[in-house]
């Protein structure tokens, strides 16, 4: 037997009759946590090949790739020793607190989870301690360095509001977060269902409906809950409807707990996922326009606005715009101060010509960008109807990416192929979101034409829906 498996073995036992005799939860999931990676390190020892494959095949269905889980590693590791090292010091008195107030470690388990937060109850509250304590040091500190002239006693005053902001936003940041992803699942929950009920009623069944959500930018909120279902049932080997009653108990919405609970009773009564998506996608679908007001219209146009802004490339005519406007600015600080009118005036001149045309250009590209997404709709849907090699109709915007992908097809290379660098040409995120969620269903057994019909008809309704 190798030293590795030997120490590992050791360390199994001990940490097992530490998880038979201890009492408080959190602290039973932390050795339990320790006996598992311990686990792995025999497992790599005995067949780190067969463990290699296994890893790779679990990221694939989770949809990571390798940089990805590299930066993942690196931000993980961050955390990994900060918390080791606030453990270090505070896990007693963590410990403690939880012995005290054992409602409280429960409650700070679930608003981690539903938030997000990779982190078990006792590392975030030694976290939370260490970290008040240390700005609670420095605080004071600096305080005595800004103060020296006036009182020392204005030094530990300042660190100790440095020390209550940081206990303040460590007790709220986790709830901040669990409301945001309520707040984003809610919003999304209709569409959601219309985004599921496509891939139903594509042909896809099981955790197979949910593995393509994962490529829709959309709906990057459920993600959480996508991955535990899936973690579930690969690692951990649950049945889907055991992983979908289980995520339901952490995730912050309750129509999405509804949801999950409503799957899983659906799939043990062995029901048809495809009529019962159908049924609650019209009914959402209908409640949500009969209540949608125009602050809630006016709130998504200003969401569209903002990404379209923040996702906008400069041309070089945008960047001359603001070089102009700028040195209009600059120049009528120098010459025209004393002439209020005139100053006035060039300022006003200044600042439109810094954003006039940028703005047009972005006015321009939303247009562009509805016309592609409109013709690509009618695109699917032929496609969907015929084959596509006599698909002779004119696309108009689209004419140019549809051309190449017959050229592409014509040339021997796969249709799944053609269509990513569809996709990636076309630089739209709709087309970019529908061609990506339907290949990836298409790789479970959905058939790639229907599905491309069907997920680019639910994101183009729930576009419509939101911004009419």
């Amino acid at each position: 037997m190798s030293k590795t498996i030997q120490e590992s073995s050791n360390k199994i036992i001990n940490l097992s009759n530490n998880y038979e005799n201890e009492t408080i939860k959190n602290k039973k999931q932390s050795y339990l946590n320790n006996i598992l990676d311990e686990v792995k390190k025999i497992e790599n020892e005995i067949n780190p090949k067969a463990n290699t494959i296994q890893q790779k095949a679990l990221l694939k269905e989770l949809k990571i790739s390798k940089q990805s889980l590299k930066e993942k590693k690196k931000k993980d590791l961050k955390i990994h020793i900060y918390a080791k090292i606030s453990n270090l010091f505070f896990e007693p008195i963590s410990e403690r607190i939880l012995q005290s107030f054992p409602f409280l470690g429960t409650k700070i388990h679930k608003t981690l989870l539903a938030s997000g937060i990779r982190l078990i109850s006792i590392s975030y509250i030694s976290i939370s301690l260490f970290t008040s304590f240390l700005l609670l040091f420095l605080g004071t500190a600096l305080g005595v360095f800004l103060f020296y002239n006036y009182s020392f006693s204005y030094g530990l005053i300042t660190g100790i509001i440095l020390s209550s902001i940081s206990l303040i936003t460590f007790i709220y940041y986790p709830i901040n977060l669990k409301n945001k992803r309520k707040k984003d699942l809610d919003e999304e929950y209709p569409f959601l269902v219309t985004h599921l009920s496509a891939l139903a009623n594509s042909g896809l069944k099981g955790k197979d409906i949910f593995k393509p959500i994962l490529f829709s930018h959309n709906y990057k909120s459920f993600s959480i809950e996508i991955n535990r279902i899936i973690n579930l049932v690969n690692l951990f080997g649950y049945s889907l409807p055991k992983a979908l009653e289980d995520a339901s108990n952490f995730t912050p919405s309750k129509k999405m707990k509804e949801l999950l609970l409503d799957l899983s009773n659906n799939i043990k009564n062995r029901q048809d996922l495809k009529n019962y998506f159908d049924r609650k996608s019209k009914l959402l679908l209908s409640q949500y326009q009969s209540k949608k007001t125009y602050l809630k219209k006016f709130k998504n146009i200003f969401r569209l606005s903002k990404e379209l802004i923040l996702h906008f490339k400069p041309k070089l005519g945008n960047i001359l715009s603001i070089i102009i406007g700028v040195i209009i600015i600059i120049t009528n600080f120098f010459l025209f101060k004393d002439n209020t009118l005139l100053f006035s005036l060039l300022i006003l001149i200044g600042v439109l010509i810094m954003w006039f045309v940028p703005l047009i250009d972005v006015f321009l590209s939303f247009k562009k960008s509805i016309r592609l997404e409109t013709q690509f709709f009618k695109f699917t849907k032929d496609l969907n109807k015929t084959n596509f090699q006599n698909l002779e109709k004119d696309y108009k915007e689209l004419n140019p990416y549809v051309n190449k992908l017959k050229n592409q097809y014509k040339q021997g290379i796969p249709l799944n192929k053609a269509l990513e660098t569809f996709a990636r040409d076309s630089e739209n995120k709709l087309i970019q979101a529908s061609i990506n969620t339907s290949l990836e269903a298409n790789k479970y057994g959905a058939s790639l034409q229907k599905v491309l019909y069907q997920i680019t008809t639910s994101k183009i309704m729930r576009n419509k829906l939101k911004l009419e």
